[in-house]
């Protein structure tokens, strides 16, 4: 080769006299076997690119198979994390309206804290899948970036390929021209040596020769191999760029990739913050709602308890209101009897009656009384008289209402003391309490201030009444009370005696029981008329008796109208 290089140096001036060895001693025939060599080579190098070329369209066509299998990837990826952003927006939205939707849904605490466990639970399962997904888009981005390695070692290769074939294109081309060069120098070399036995043995050994255009041809297909791999590697070098081209836009798409997933990082860790917050608003109206729940408790214990109480004052206030209408009843029937005992005080006494009138001093309590006797029960079996009692003077005891409820059991009607009204009472009584039993049974509900002028009203009266006894002391009072009654016969059970008190009770007929039980039912205060035995007088026969009131502790009495009263002041019997 250096002769050559040098012969090639040196073609452009004028050739020595000396040819290169090199040229002087081959031949054409191993010229031609050069140029098959060389010819071989060039095939050689062409099934070499060509194998080289069916390699770089197989790899381009894995690339496009590979680039293909990534944008699908790709766009499924781009479709996932599309939905996950759909998923995230609207999870996001459903986090906002609940936010928003708590001050309204405080009204329904119980119901909305079940809602809230459940959207809970599937809130935790979707941040539980959405690392999942992101797991499982890292192992993607990890196989992308390996297929990625893949390519540029791939491109690298085909790189290192194509620097090949630039080189061996060309050696091949410094070949060719040295190769025609030296074709040109034999030439020139075959025409400057004249001389006939150099020409004929030029012409002689050029006679076999192919013609002097053959390594043209030779050099222009030679020409036109190589234009043709030049054109396969400039193909290779635009598949190159354009598998480098994609090679950019995926990295681009996997920064996109990773931007997105770290804008979808983002947006779940926001999620998270308002599940956050969400679950400290949730616990902060469960804290309401348990304090809520201790405030209604203790309003409930404090209503039971104010309940009670009201019981106990409505309790109270009906003792009060009971323990009311008893000493309004009692301060009525005081002041009945009151009315009874000043209007007996008032009559005159009667002379002193005869032995005939049952051996005791009586007199009439009224004209009324004597001139109208009362009738005679009409009942089977009953001997006792029937009383006659005014109105307006009941005795108030409920033992004595009894007794006389039984006495007027015949239909001739008793008194009638739940009217509201009292009619005026008629007889020898100068006054009537009609207006102010009037005012005391309508005035059910006075206050206790009321209740005190009544009592001091009633301590005035007893007053009066021991003002009234005080002046009616008499002489033949004295008498009287000097002289004991004689007994009448046949009282079993003489009323008042036996009873400590100064009451004593004659009257004639009656069974001898009533008499007995007159005392212990008037408690001392009162004793009504008893009889004699069954023998002492005729069942049902009339007749008046005798009562003498005297109240030891200086408290007027009721007596019958029906009997003779005698009224001895206690202030004699001392």
């Amino acid at each position: 080769m250096s002769p050559a290089k040098r012969t090639g140096k040196s073609s452009g001036k004028a050739p020595s006299t000396t040819p290169p060895v090199s040229s002087s001693s081959m031949s054409p025939t191993d010229l031609r076997v050069l140029a098959q060599a060389l010819s071989d080579q060039v095939q050689t190098l062409t099934a070499e690119l060509q194998t080289a070329q069916d390699a770089q369209v197989q790899a381009a066509s894995l690339h496009t198979t590979q680039l293909q299998t990534l944008r699908a990837q790709i766009h499924d990826q781009a479709m996932e994390i599309q939905g996950w952003e759909h998923r995230a927006a609207s999870r996001s939205q459903d986090l906002r309206l609940l936010l928003a939707d708590q001050a309204v849904e405080i009204r329904d605490l119980t119901g909305r804290l079940d809602r809230a466990s459940r959207q809970r639970d599937v809130m935790r399962d979707d941040n539980d899948h959405l690392p999942r997904e992101m797991a499982l888009a890292g192992s993607e981005i990890h196989q992308l970036q390996s297929q990625i390695h893949d390519l540029e070692r791939d491109l690298e290769d085909s790189q290192t390929a194509g620097a090949a074939a630039d080189v061996s294109f060309d050696r091949l081309r410094d070949e060719l021209r040295l190769t025609q060069e030296e074709v040109v120098t034999n030439d020139y070399v075959g025409s400057a040596h004249g001389g006939s036995a150099l020409g004929s043995a030029r012409g002689e050994s050029l006679a076999p020769n192919p013609p002097p255009s053959s390594p043209d041809v030779a050099l222009a297909q030679l020409s036109e191999e190589l234009q043709d791999t030049k054109q396969s590697l400039e193909r290779a070098s635009a598949g190159r760029d354009y598998a480098l081209e994609e090679f950019v836009r995926m990295t681009r798409l996997r920064d996109g990739i990773q931007t997105k997933l770290a804008d979808s990082e983002l947006q779940r860790d926001k999620a998270t913050t308002e599940w956050a917050d969400a679950e400290r608003a949730l616990t902060e109206l469960e804290s309401k709602l348990r304090r809520i729940s201790d405030k209604l408790k203790k309003a409930d214990a404090t209503t039971a308890k104010l309940q009670d109480q009201l019981s106990a004052a409505q309790t109270q206030q009906q003792q009060l209101i009971l323990e009311r209408d008893r000493g309004l009843s009692e301060r009525n029937l005081a002041r009945r009897r009151l009315a009874l005992v000043t209007a007996a005080v008032s009559d005159p006494l009667p002379p002193l009656s005869g032995p005939s009138q049952a051996a005791s001093v009586s007199a009439p309590l009224s004209s009324s009384a004597s001139t109208n006797p009362p009738p005679a029960r009409t009942g089977p079996g009953k001997g006792k008289a029937k009383r006659v009692i005014p109105p307006g003077c009941g005795l108030g005891s409920s033992e004595d209402d009894e007794d006389e409820e039984s006495d007027w059991s015949d239909g001739s009607g008793p008194p009638n003391r739940s009217s509201p009204k009292r009619t005026p009472s008629a007889g020898p009584y100068p006054f009537t309490l009609s207006d102010e039993d009037a005012d005391d049974d309508d005035d059910d509900d006075e206050s206790p201030e009321d209740s005190e002028e009544a009592r001091t009203a009633e301590e005035a009266l007893e007053e009066d009444t021991r003002r009234a006894l005080s002046q009616s002391r008499s002489e033949a009072r004295r008498r009287f009370l000097s002289t004991p009654p004689p007994q009448v016969a046949g009282t079993a059970g003489s009323g008042g005696a036996t009873a400590g008190s100064a009451i004593r009770v004659d009257s004639d007929g009656g069974s001898g029981s009533d008499g007995g039980r007159g005392s212990p039912r008037g408690g001392g205060l009162l004793g009504s008329g008893g009889g004699g035995a069954p023998g002492g007088g005729s069942p049902g026969s009339g007749g008046g008796g005798r009562l003498m009131v005297v109240d030891l502790q200086d408290r007027p009495m009721v007596a019958d109208p029906r009997d003779r009263l005698t009224v001895a002041d206690p202030l004699d019997l001392s």
